[in-house]
């Protein structure tokens, strides 16, 4: 019963969602109707949750995360294809109304943390935005193990014994974060449950911690000719701490774009058989490390990405409660003074601002959400409310009133109703007036309406012991590459003892082939369809499964 707890008490603390309705006052335009032209319009996506299928299990995917929290583990219909219901409610929603020339993400690109989960959201947004702009706010998905701890590491025999060519990792680059994995690489799993083996992905996926998410983002931007500078700010014995800031009148796509934050760069020993450990909890402060965000969208407003996820101390065991970033928000004294400068930058003296991150406003801590409101509240004249967009609840879209603004929380890519939005923000009411709501499926929107043909079957997950993600979605991924439009699909069951029959590298090809066929089938509209139809049912029998929250 003592190894049942932790996963359990993981679980429970993990965000979740249940079966809601839209509850916003936002006006829902038909897909025929352009909003007015004055108006300022930009799309928002949240939450695909890119999840690594060829890995092993952690604790929070035991099967009591299905009473505790319907989109701890989804189900494996889900997870591969969930970056084509991503690319294709944001280009539905670019091709909508109003032309807008960016698509904000708000946070959670991946579900485990993985690098190689990143790479297929990179190359999924990448393919839905050729010819538009696409930024995005750190979520804590994006590097907490499974969104919630970043106490999970290497072990000192481990880190002791391997070549100099790993260990200690090179972690800066040119001034700036690197993009290196703090972990070994390794061509097949352990046996036991830890990220690295959760990420495996042949062997080019590793665990994304803070800084190397900030790499990866950087070389993004970098693509849109920003350059980033890098300060030294403080020398220390365990970390050095830099300024990071883009360059002076930066642009993208010819629009005033602001960069401000900070990193801090861990300072590994390994001489003479002495190594200085990821398990030292000096290693939790590049999770400090935080990006603010400022583009104009149009010649008065400004939209501000902040990331909600600034949370040092976020260690798993006994702090798991009182810490963990699935249910904690974390901004910190000193992001909360860059977005003032933002806010005070005389570029921006006399335009309107909207905020958005990842986090919503009720999961930081009293204090800090007083200050960030007082930062809102400065951002506006007198009789006008702030608004400030969120993510993470995997809710429908909704609205969160407070005295002095709004917050407009959204919902995800993936889960359902599987959404997507474009806003248009009225410069003469200082508010998003009217929006074009995507979603994947609005046939199933009417909860009494069934896909004759498509047979979802929720199996049960293993309660303890070890399993591998590979094994859960094998058969499915052969189920759907067979599958014929029009013919019935029924969920396969898993089969949890796949490694008895074939190794971990040949079930590792054998559905990488898979998948390859099935992105290969995709290029058939009926095909895609029908993938579609399979994903919506599946999400929505999932948002309609028991669950405690």
């Amino acid at each position: 019963m003592k190894n049942l707890y932790l996963p359990i008490l993981t679980i429970i603390l993990c965000s979740c969602a249940t079966v809601k309705e839209e509850a916003t006052n936002i006006t829902r335009l038909n897909e025929n109707n352009e909003a007015d032209e004055k108006l300022s319009s930009f799309v928002v996506v949240a939450d695909p949750q890119i999840h690594n299928i060829y890995g092993s299990s952690l604790k929070q995917m035991f099967g009591v995360s299905d009473i505790a929290s319907k989109v701890a583990v989804r189900p494996p219909e889900l997870n591969i294809l969930a970056r084509y219901s991503f690319q294709r409610l944001i280009e539905n929603s670019l091709k909508v109304g109003n032309e807008a020339n960016v698509t904000l993400v708000l946070g959670d690109a991946t579900n485990i943390g993985c690098s190689g989960e990143y790479e297929t959201f990179y190359k999924t947004i990448t393919k839905a935005t050729p010819n538009t702009v696409w930024l995005k706010a750190h979520g804590n998905h994006d590097s907490y193990l499974m969104g919630t701890t970043n106490g999970y590491t290497l072990h000192d025999k481990v880190a002791s014994t391997l070549p100099n060519s790993v260990w200690p990792p090179k972690v800066i680059a040119n001034g700036l974060p690197s993009d290196t994995s703090w972990w070994n690489l390794s061509e097949k799993p352990t046996g036991k449950m830890n990220w690295r083996d959760a990420c495996l992905q042949g062997s080019s996926s590793t665990p994304m911690n803070k800084i190397r998410w900030m790499a990866k983002y950087i070389s993004h931007l970098n693509n849109y000719n920003v350059d980033i500078d890098s300060e030294l700010l403080s020398k220390d014995s365990q970390f050095n701490e830099y300024i990071i800031k883009s360059k002076p009148n930066s642009s993208i796509a010819e629009r005033p774009f602001i960069l401000i934050g900070k990193w801090f760069e861990p300072t590994f020993i390994k001489e003479d058989g002495k190594v200085r450990l990821p398990s030292e909890s000096f290693l939790l402060k590049p999770y400090g490390s935080y990006l603010v965000q400022a583009y104009s969208l149009d010649n008065n407003t400004i939209t501000v990405l902040l990331d909600s996820s600034v949370c040092v101390n976020a260690r798993a065991g006994k702090y798991f409660y009182s810490e963990n970033a699935g249910t904690h928000a974390c901004i910190g004294d000193d992001q909360l003074n860059d977005i003032k400068e933002i806010i005070q930058n005389s570029k921006f003296s006399g335009k309107d601002f909207i905020f958005a991150g990842h986090g919503t406003l009720d999961e930081l801590d009293t204090s800090e959400r007083k200050k960030l409101i007082e930062l809102f509240e400065s951002s506006v004249t007198s009789n006008n409310k702030w608004t400030y967009i969120s993510a993470h609840t995997h809710y429908p879209i909704n609205d969160r009133i407070y005295p002095t603004g709004k917050e407009v929380n959204i919902g995800s890519t993936t889960d359902w109703p599987m959404e997507s939005h474009k806003f248009y923000f009225s410069h003469e009411f200082k508010k998003i007036t009217s929006r074009h709501t995507q979603h994947l499926d609005e046939n199933l929107l009417d909860l009494d309406f069934d896909y004759k043909n498509i047979n979802y079957t929720s199996y049960s997950k293993p309660w303890f012991g070890e399993f591998y993600e590979l094994c859960r979605h094998l058969n499915t991924a052969k189920a759907l590459m067979n599958h014929k439009p029009n013919e019935t699909y029924n969920s396969p069951k898993p089969d949890y003892e796949c490694l008895k029959s074939k190794s971990w590298g040949e079930q590792t090809v054998l559905l990488n082939s898979y998948i390859e066929q099935i992105n290969n089938n995709m290029k058939n509209p009926e095909f895609a369809k029908e993938m579609y139809k399979i994903m919506a049912v599946a999400s929505r029998e999932e948002a309609l499964s028991y669950s405690l929250f």
